[in-house]
Parts: structure tokens; C-alpha cells; sequence
């Protein structure tokens, strides 16, 4: 995701605000607005979050982030990827990752299981945290840690694995389309388990990363946990590929761009709803993250980015990008200049 809802970045600050950290100055550091916090449609950049999550992590000393009763002490997810990069599938490393934090605390319960039905062979990655309604009870920590699990799986193995579904014992209906973005696939809300599933053919890829790389990774963590890594093969992904390079007043049409694709409308449009979106939500966080980069990279006036992102007057393109993000175009630019980091 180019950016993230301010949604994730409230949840994120409930442990530390219990531990006693300075919330306010947290954001600050992190370059995000304290008052983005009462605008619910406001998004941050993946390195604004990331910068959020290293202070939380070095401050509390606490990987965990204040969400279980024991901390996970910074340095034990590095202590974790050292002994998993001994294994030479993906097999292996999940279920040493599995065992590692099974022995280390009881915070947490991390299963690695098999199910086969009629569409298919899989596998589930099933996560319980011990205290989760007590400390975690907005779901942040749970959903974090299972999309950290996924996408560290795709980038050691070099490419994304798609998701085939994910059970929940709760409901993200509120922040639904966020959710979506995450984990791009179907969930099942109101379940008995925390699960993500995906095909039994992945765990027998080979691991890729080298000792520089898995370096590189951690200094950056958890900036690639955000990012599906390689080449996303998602008709999600497909389509913002091919709508990029076009200008705006050139998008095609639904049924153009499924025939781009070699399929059929009813089949695509069924594919976008497996991966938890629609078309119009697809154009709509383009022009979106589209006009926020260019905001806080270009020296472009408002109609110059209205008009880049297919609008045909400014006013227009205002009263979409406030309801996108809570802010007009020149106050989101102001607040980011506003911003210590710049």
C-alpha cells in the first residue's frame, strides 16, 4: 500500500499510551499530525508507520508493543529469522518459526496445520494471543503479526503467496476496505480461529535470502512487512499495473480492461471480489495515492494535480480528496511541511 489508513495508526499507540509513552510526541517523531487522529478518513506513508512502530519497539524494549502481559524483547523476531535461516524450504521455516516463539513465551500460540476441501490442498498459519480481549482488544497486534508472518514468508521465498482465505473470531466491517487491501482475499469473520490459509504447494519453495539481505531486512522492518514483495501476480495488482501507465482520461472501461486481461467481465469481476475489492475502489486509491505523492513531492499547483488525476476542475478534485483523507489538498501539503522529518 502507498498509504495507510490513520485507522491502524491509532490502534498501534494502545499499548504504548498503557505503558505510559508519550503518544502525542510518538506521532510527532513519526511525522504524523497528533489531530490526524480525530479525522477518520486521514493516511499516513508506510515510513511515516514504520518510524512509528521502531520508537515503539526501542522505547517499550518490547517487539510485542504493549499488547501482551510479557514482553517479546527487541531483537527476538532478529534472534528468530537467524535460527529459520538454517531451513532450506518454506516448510521449514515456519514450523521452526512456529516452535521458536512457542518455547520462548505463552503470550502467544502459533500453529502450522494442513486442511484439504473440494477447491484444494492448504495450509493455515493459526495464531492465538493469550490475553488478545483483554490487551489487544481492536485487533491491531493480531492482525499485525499475521501479515508480518505473511509477507515475511513471500519475501524469503522471493515471491508473493496468495492468500486463499482468512478466518477471524471477530469482524473488520468498519474498516472493511482497509482490511482488504491487507490481506487480499475473502475473510470468514465470527469464526473459532485466527487463520490464513494458502495453497499446500508453497511450503516446498525454496529460501533465497542471503546473510546482506536478511540484514538489510531487518534494519528496515518492518517497512517491508507492508509490501507484498516480487512480482504480484493479484488481478488487484494487474490492473493498477496497467492503469498506471495510462493517463487518467484514458482509463478503460471494466469490460475493455477484462479483455485486456484475456477473461471475461463475470470472471474478473468475480476475481476482484475474492481478493476483497471492485473496480471503482481500485481507480479511486490510485487517483488517491496518486495525488498525495504528488503533493508532498511535486511543486504542483491544485489544479495541476487535479487535472494529472483526471479531473476536470479543481473544486471537484477538492471535495474528493477530502472525503479520501479528512483534509483539503493544501492543508494535507501544509501539514506535511509542517512535519519535523521533512
Amino acid at each position: 500500500m502507498a498509504t495507510i489508513g490513520i485507522h491502524y495508526v491509532a490502534n498501534a499507540l494502545y499499548g504504548a499510551q498503557r505503558q505510559g509513552l508519550d503518544t502525542d510526541k510518538l506521532l510527532q517523531d513519526a511525522g504524523i499530525p497528533p489531530a490526524w487522529l480525530g479525522i477518520p478518513q486521514a493516511r499516513v506513508r508506510e515510513t511515516q508507520l514504520t518510524k512509528l512502530i521502531q520508537a515503539i519497539w526501542l522505547q517499550l524494549d518490547d517487539e510485542f508493543m504493549g499488547f501482551t502481559q510479557q514482553r517479546s524483547k527487541y531483537g527476538t523476531f532478529a534472534l528468530m529469522v537467524d535460527l529459520v535461516h538454517r531451513c532450506d524450504t518454506l516448510h521449514g521455516l515456519l514450523s521452526e518459526g512456529c516452535r521458536f516463539y512457542n518455547t520462548i513465551t505463552e503470550e502467544l500460540t502459533m500453529t502450522l496445520g494442513e486442511e484439504s476441501d473440494a477447491d484444494g490442498d492448504w495450509v493455515y498459519l493459526d495464531i492465538v494471543f493469550e490475553h488478545q480481549q483483554a490487551l489487544d482488544e481492536k485487533c491491531f497486534y493480531l492482525e499485525f503479526w499475521l501479515v508480518i508472518w505473511h509477507r515475511f514468508a513471500c519475501w524469503y521465498i522471493g515471491h508473493p503467496i496468495p492468500l486463499h482465505k482468512t478466518t477471524l473470531t471477530y469482524s473488520p466491517s468498519d474498516y472493511e476496505d482497509e482490511f482488504n487491501l491487507l490481506f487480499r482475499c475473502q475473510y470468514e469473520a465470527n469464526t473459532s480461529h485466527n487463520r490464513l490459509y494458502f495453497n499446500r504447494k508453497y511450503l516446498s519453495e525454496r529460501l533465497i535470502r542471503n546473510r546482506a539481505e536478511i540484514k538489510q531486512f531487518l534494519q528496515r522492518s518492518p517497512m517491508d512487512l507492508m509490501t507484498i514483495p516480487g512480482q504480484d501476480s493479484s488481478v488487484t495488482s494487474k490492473i493498477n499495473n496497467h492503469l498506471r501507465q495510462l493517463p487518467f482520461h484514458e482509463w478503460p472501461t471494466f469490460d475493455a480492461i477484462a479483455k485486456q486481461l484475456h477473461t471475461s467481465p463475470q470472471t474478473l469481476r468475480r476475481k476482484l471480489r475474492a481478493e476483497g475489492t471492485h473496480f471503482q475502489t481500485l481507480k479511486d486509491n490510485l487517483r488517491r495515492d496518486t495525488a498525495i505523492e504528488k503533493l508532498l513531492k511535486e511543486k504542483l499547483t491544485v489544479d495541476e494535480i487535479a487535472e494529472h488525476v483526471g479531473f476536470t476542475e479543481g473544486r471537484s478534485f477538492t471535495r474528493a480528496f477530502q472525503k479520501w483523507t479528512g483534509l483539503s489538498p493544501s492543508a494535507y501539503r501544509t501539514q506535511d511541511k509542517n512535519d519535523p522529518q521533512n
